[in-house]
């Protein structure tokens, strides 16, 4: 450990270099090994011992490659099976078969998310949220009475509540009460494109929102109500 930064950069004179400089999403696996989602440039696995990249990639018109290069997200279930957003869909990547299946082929999906149950949801463009059923091996949509825009990043809070970010502000949902509030440039957001949600602390489990220039802080056990957003610091 050096504590500097290593840079991995395209080289199309290097065939172990990575093969797309546009990432979207990375996920690190139990070996340590990672997953990560390149838009047009498919999904790559980096072998961190050989500093290798290899490329799992669509070949066109086959039904056991990826349905497109264009990938947002990355999941990892409990049986480390990949699975994968893209414009096109969802793919499940069966990593001990060397299997690409396709779940659902709905519209673009954004992002994808595990919850603490184990659940996986993904964030679909305008079309709201959606929730992995297993018995029906596919993802149906869920909330659409309230959710039904563009999500680009999902999170559940401690009380499984439901946070959900996309261009319309930031979105509260409480499943238990049906309880459903939409933050935004007029509570306090400085713009109401959400990129993404980070919860740090297990006690607290505070939320902060990333949006461009600002992070705002929010307390799952403080009731706020519309207008009165965020605790600035």
């Amino acid at each position: 450990k050096t504590g500097k930064f290593k840079w991995y950069m395209k080289d199309p004179g290097n065939p172990c270099s990575i093969n797309s400089n546009n990432i979207k999403s990375i996920v690190r696996e139990s070996s340590g090994n990672l997953w990560i989602a390149a838009y047009r440039g498919g999904v790559i696995y980096f072998d961190i011992p050989s500093s290798c990249f290899t490329e799992l990639s669509r070949i066109s018109e086959s039904a056991t490659s990826l349905q497109s290069n264009n990938i947002y997200s990355l999941v990892l279930d409990d049986y480390e099976n990949l699975w994968i957003a893209s414009d096109r869909g969802i793919d499940l990547y069966h990593k001990h078969e060397n299997i690409v299946e396709h779940v659902n082929t709905i519209d673009e999906v954004l992002y994808l998310y595990k919850d603490q149950h184990n659940r996986i949801w993904a964030g679909v463009e305008d079309a709201g949220l959606f929730q992995y059923d297993k018995r029906k091996h596919t993802f149906v949509q869920k909330y659409d009475q309230y959710i039904n825009f563009c999500v680009r990043t999902i999170h559940l809070d401690q009380n499984d509540n439901i946070w959900v970010g996309g261009n319309n502000g930031l979105s509260f949902f409480g499943i238990q009460d049906s309880t459903f509030i939409n933050y935004s440039q007029a509570d306090g957001l400085p713009t109401n494109l959400i990129m993404g949600i980070l919860a740090i602390g297990i006690e607290l489990d505070r939320l902060f929102q990333r949006s461009y220039g600002f992070l705002p802080l929010h307390h799952p056990d403080i009731q706020y109500q519309q207008g009165s957003l965020c605790e600035l610091f």
